[in-house]
C-alpha cells in the first residue's frame, strides 16, 4: 500500500502453492481486501489490482474486484487493472519478434 505521497506504508504478500483456479489464494485474498477497508479511515484508497494478465488474475478480476461493494457502504468498488511492467515489457517483446518474422 502507498499514500497519496507516493510512499510505501505497507506491504502484504501473499502466496500458495499451486492449485487449480487458484481457490484458496483468490479467497485470502479478497478477505484481506474486505478486511483492510472495513477498517479504513478517512477517505477511500485508489484501488489498483496489479497482475501478470494471466488467466486466473483476469478471471479474479472480473468475477469478484469488479463487482465488489464496500463492505461498510455497500458502494461498487472502482478499480484500476494495472499489468506490471516486467509482463508488459516482456508481451510487447514477444509481440515485436512475431511481426518481424
Amino acid at each position: 500500500m502507498y499514500n497519496r505521497r507516493g510512499q510505501r506504508v505497507g506491504t502484504v504478500y501473499l502466496g500458495r502453492m499451486p492449485e487449480p483456479g487458484q481457490t484458496t489464494l483468490s479467497e485470502q485474498l479478497t478477505a484481506l481486501v474486505l478486511g483492510v477497508l472495513d477498517r479504513w479511515q478517512g477517505a477511500l484508497p485508489r484501488l489498483a489490482y496489479v497482475t501478470d494478465m494471466g488467466s486466473h488474475p483476469t478471471t479474479y478480476f472480473r468475477q469478484v474486484l469488479s463487482p465488489l461493494c464496500h463492505p461498510r457502504t455497500g458502494v461498487r468498488l472502482q478499480w484500476q487493472r494495472i499489468a506490471d511492467y516486467y509482463h508488459a515489457a516482456s508481451y510487447v517483446g514477444k509481440l515485436s519478434e512475431g511481426v518481424v518474422r
